[in-house]
Order: C-alpha cells, then sequence, then structure tokens
C-alpha cells in the first residue's frame, strides 16, 4: 500500500527514497509529471521524443538521488530535464514542418511569398523555405529552443 506523501516536500520525500521508500520517488514523479512533461511535448513537439526525455530525466534522479544535497529538488529536476532536451536537440538536426497545414487547411509552405502558386511563386517559396531553415539552424541552442 502506498504511503499518502501529498504534505511532504519534495526533500523530505527524496530523503525518504533513499532511506528505501519507493513510494515516496513514484509520488514525487506524479507531482512533477504533467507540469515537466507538458514542457517537454511544447518543446519537443513529439509524444515518443517528450515520453523518453521524461523517462531519462527520471533515471537521472533515481541515480543520483543518493547524492541530493537538499537543496532546491524542483530546480534540480528542471536543470536535469532541460540539459536533456538541449543534449538531445544538439544531437539531432532541425526538422521543420512547414507543410503542415494551418488552421484553413492551406500548408504553411504555400503562404511563404505571398502564396503565389505560379513556378516562378513556388521557386521564391522553396528558396525562401530554405533560407528560414539555414537560419534557424545557425542559431545558437537557446535561441533555437525558444523559435522551436
Amino acid at each position: 500500500m502506498q504511503k499518502d506523501h501529498t504534505s511532504q516536500s519534495d526533500s523530505t520525500l527524496i530523503r525518504g527514497f533513499v532511506a528505501g521508500d519507493p513510494s515516496a520517488m513514484k509520488s514525487l514523479y506524479a507531482r512533477y509529471r504533467t507540469e515537466v512533461y507538458s514542457w517537454l511535448l511544447r518543446t519537443t513537439g513529439d509524444k515518443n521524443e517528450a515520453e523518453d526525455l521524461y523517462h531519462d530525466a527520471w533515471l537521472k534522479i533515481i541515480e543520483g538521488a543518493s547524492k541530493f544535497d537538499g537543496g532546491n529538488f524542483r530546480a534540480w529536476l528542471w536543470r536535469i530535464t532541460r540539459n536533456l532536451a538541449i543534449n538531445r536537440a544538439r544531437k539531432m538536426k532541425p526538422v521543420l514542418t512547414l507543410d503542415a497545414p494551418l488552421e484553413d487547411g492551406t500548408p504553411m509552405v504555400e503562404t511563404v511569398g505571398g502564396g503565389m502558386q505560379t513556378a516562378p511563386g513556388a521557386l521564391q517559396a522553396k528558396e525562401e523555405l530554405a533560407l528560414i531553415r539555414k537560419a534557424i539552424a545557425s542559431l545558437p541552442v537557446r535561441e533555437r529552443e525558444v523559435v522551436l
């Protein structure tokens, strides 16, 4: 039977986990699930990627629990999560999905260059799209994180 840890602080829970109470870690995991997973989902844009990063963060928390110094657990969790997301983004080339449909169903790429449908307009749109992708790829990781 799992204990009720709702009124316990994060530091108390992490110490409880280190002392041998696995339900303390389950409580921390549940406490931050929505907040951290939602951020990862917005950051990555991919459900599987967000899930993987979320679990990787908690593996690092579990592995490092005995070394936790009693500081701000939330800040520690966020630092680990954010660093994992940045490291994964560095390893991956940016993928832009400008062909995704807008609210009216028009592919976003058709709106580049004023939505011209002529052959020269399509060529211009492709060139502009390439410039946009190149510009985003050249941004430092922190700025790219904001744009994406």
